[in-house]
């Protein structure tokens, strides 16, 4: 998925890539142990019905921005082309320090480096002593002032691997802005899951 830098979605675009809403699940009231039922996804077989008597309650949603907010796209490379130089350590600080904020994409693929060989393994790199992977399945939203720049999780990788350079005025929201979170955006509850017999 490629965007130029800069790039200004129409008004009322999703904050997501796609044209569709970020899905939001919120588990607060939900009937049972959900973190246990999600360990034995993992390791076990879970009944179907116990799915449903324990995410009762459980409500599904779809978040926007607040519609006094520009959101703008940075840093999707898919090709050659793009500006490259050095970027302050202080950016990358900051991404990696915010990466519990990325929001999920809402896919079920991983997204790999389109500048890279195709059989390279997912992105993974060393920061300050400290080695970092990336899975590719969101993105960053930070706010800075009344515009929200949309950026993809696979950025740090770009920043030192490929020496990507982004626009000025977004490095300044990286120093000085807001990573957005879940929280931060405007959420429409759809519906309360499971309803009938749709366990998926």
């Amino acid at each position: 998925m490629q965007f130029p830098d800069l790039y200004r979605f129409p008004k009322g675009h999703p904050p997501s890539p796609y044209n569709h809403p970020v899905s939001v699940t919120d588990y607060s009231q939900a009937a049972g142990d959900v973190e246990l039922l999600f360990q034995d996804f993992i390791s076990d077989h879970v009944e179907p019905e116990r799915i449903k008597r324990v995410l009762a309650g459980t409500r599904k949603g779809e978040a926007t921005l607040p519609s006094e907010l520009a959101l703008l796209a940075v840093g999707w490379l898919e090709a050659d082309g793009f500006e490259v130089g050095e970027v302050p350590g202080t950016v990358l600080d900051r991404l990696l320090a915010n990466r519990d904020r990325v929001i999920s994409d809402g896919t079920r693929g991983l997204h790999r480096c389109e500048l890279c060989s195709p059989n390279q393994p997912l992105p993974h790199f060393q920061w300050r002593d400290q080695r970092y992977n990336i899975v590719g399945h969101g993105h960053y939203l930070i706010q800075y002032r009344d515009a929200v720049y949309m950026v993809p999780e696979l950025l740090p990788h770009y920043l030192l691997e490929h020496r990507y350079r982004p626009p000025a005025e977004f490095v300044l929201a990286v120093v000085e802005g807001k990573f957005l979170q879940v929280a931060d955006l405007v959420v429409d509850w759809v519906r309360e899951w499971p309803i009938g017999h749709d366990a998926g």
